[in-house]
């Protein structure tokens, strides 16, 4: 009976062990192939796969009839995607780092890019008073101009009349 009842036992976690990787293999394929196209390879990547990939766990908990085996199988399953999920982090904080510096050099090229913009204003607006007191000072010449005209034909009609 030990025999029979030890034996039952084995074919059980086979059967639990089997099932249960089939389940997995066919919850993670979509996540599987959108790792193979890059989906988790960019900034971000790794909340998304965390994401993803908790949702699927929670998927495969639900699943009845997973036999004894179900989390053992389960944990082997994660600690196999254990390096995967670290390559995914680093490139994450590579790209995410990489992301930051890019806004960060755009940032400073619109600052630039304003301050220059602001200045050449200031130019502008430099050179069009030197302009309006360029053209001031020549009606304040041209007006001292003819007030010494005006001065100088009145000095020489009151002296021509005496």
């Amino acid at each position: 009976m030990d025999i029979y009842y030890e034996a039952l036992l084995a074919e059980n976690e086979t059967a639990s062990e089997k099932k249960c990787k089939e389940l997995l293999k066919n919850l993670f394929s979509d996540m599987s192939k959108r790792l193979q196209n890059g989906a988790y390879s960019q900034p971000g990547g790794y909340e998304d796969y965390c994401r993803d990939r908790d949702a699927i766990i929670a998927q495969y908990r639900g699943e009845p009839n997973k036999g004894v085996r179900a989390e053992a199988v389960l944990n082997e399953f994660m600690n196999e995607r254990g390096p995967e999920a670290n390559i995914i982090l680093c490139t994450d904080k590579k790209l995410s780092e990489n992301d930051r510096k890019i806004q960060v050099e755009r940032q400073r090229r619109l600052l630039l890019e304003h301050h220059r913009f602001n200045l050449e204003q200031l130019m502008e607006k430099q050179r069009l008073e030197e302009e309006r007191m360029r053209q001031e000072n020549e009606r304040i010449q041209e007006a001292k101009l003819r007030v010494r005209q005006l001065i100088n034909s009145l000095c020489c009609h009151v002296f021509t009349v005496q």
